[in-house]
């Protein structure tokens, strides 16, 4: 008896042995690698997320100032470890914005080689939805998602920017009273409808997919798959057959870029989109006006006419341009005639002068031109040509 507990004993302890042994042997390490992989893509797709909501958001603000006729006055490269990952752009009226180039998302891990056996499958490719704007036919913007129109639950296209609601009705007039009654007031108008808002798209990842919201994240509509998936391992060869090793797994999508580039010259900075489409943003434009003569004092005979062409360029429609002068001269300005181009405004016409029976040191001319916030003057002097017999 004594003996058989002895050799349980025996037994048990070996056993307990070999199973240390065989666990301490065990590596690990590859499986924790790809944890640490996945971990790491997923952390950079969740920053490339945060960077796409702000750019949305950014982007509706920028479309938004352009219907506003704002216009842009600085514009300074956001930098990281060195290199330009965006910009912000600060307008006039609503203040700054941040953009973000986005980075290329992270390549699928390699599918494993099989172990003498059938080829592992392929990975399954990462994606990154590309969210963007264009005008439509009636002026109004709209978003888009992968180049096409981002509809909502109705199959509508959403609005990037909201609409003026329309005027209330006016009401009917009062009847007439009888003689001797005051007639009764006419009803009320109708309230105009208020105008649609615009929807601002945000984006999410929820186990290794994208999620778009059109109603600030009460709910969420899937789209495609975030993260590149790892090859299956190949399976065993047959009847001690050894089978090819398994094909590497094909690298995830690489994340597209939010923007393609940003530029800008004298006039304009233009946004060209991931789907190709541009933005031109007018810069602030200091009031100009440039005249035909640019001579200070001019010479001009009695009983003559002058002619003096000007055009002028601003950031706003609201120009106005003026003249007085002296009692011994008559001006009549003719235009301006104005014109817009991507946001800038060209105006030009004539300052007609007219003296009378004498021109002296005493004549002058001065022209105003003014828009939202300056104002820009102009003097002419006249001396008195004489006649050549």
């Amino acid at each position: 008896m004594k003996n058989c507990n002895l050799s349980k004993l025996l037994c048990s302890t070996a056993l307990a042995i070999f199973t240390l042994f065989v666990i301490s042997c065990y590596d690990d390490s590859e499986l924790r690698g790809r944890l640490d992989d996945y971990e790491l893509r997923l952390q950079a797709l969740e920053k490339l997320c945060a960077e796409m909501n702000t750019n949305i958001s950014s982007l509706q603000q920028i479309v938004t100032a352009l219907q506003n006729n704002d216009y842009v006055t600085d514009i300074v490269t956001v930098m990281e470890s060195g290199k330009v990952v965006g910009y912000t752009i600060t307008f006039s009226k609503s203040g700054p914005v941040t953009i973000y180039h986005g980075k290329d998302g992270k390549d699928g891990t390699d599918g494993k080689d099989g172990t003498d056996g059938v080829d592992g499958r392929d990975g399954i490719d990462g994606s990154t939805p590309v969210v963007g704007l264009r005008q439509d036919s009636d002026g109004i913007w709209y978003w888009t998602l992968d180049g096409e129109w981002l509809l909502d639950g109705e199959g509508n296209k959403v609005k990037a920017v909201g609409i003026d609601g329309k005027d209330g009705e006016n009401g009917k007039d009062g009847e007439d009273g009888k003689d001797g009654e005051n007639g009764k007031d006419g009803k009320d108008g109708q309230d105009g409808k208020d105008g649609a808002d615009g929807v601002t798209p945000q984006l999410k990842i929820k186990d290794d997919y994208w999620y778009i919201s059109y109603d600030q994240g009460q709910t969420w509509t899937l789209l495609e798959r975030a993260t590149g998936k790892d090859g299956r391992d190949g399976e065993d060869g047959k009847d001690g057959k050894d089978g090819k090793d398994g094909r590497n797994g094909r690298d995830g999508t690489n994340g597209t870029s939010f923007f393609q580039s940003v530029t800008q010259d004298t006039d304009h900075v233009y946004l060209t989109l991931a789907d190709g489409s541009v933005i031109t943003l007018p810069k602030f434009l200091p009031l100009s006006i440039t005249f035909s003569n640019t001579a200070d004092t001019l010479e001009m005979a009695t009983h003559a006419l002058l002619k003096i062409d000007y055009q002028f360029k601003a950031a706003t429609e609201n120009v106005h341009i003026d003249a007085i002068c002296s009692s011994d001269l008559t001006i009549i300005l003719t235009g301006p005639v104005v014109t817009e181009n991507e946001g800038v405004y060209y105006g030009e016409g004539t300052l007609n002068i007219q003296s009378g029976d004498r021109v002296s040191a005493w004549s002058k001319v001065t022209v105003f031109l003014s828009d939202d916030r300056t104002l820009l003057m102009r003097h002419y002097a006249f001396k008195e040509k004489k006649k050549t017999n």
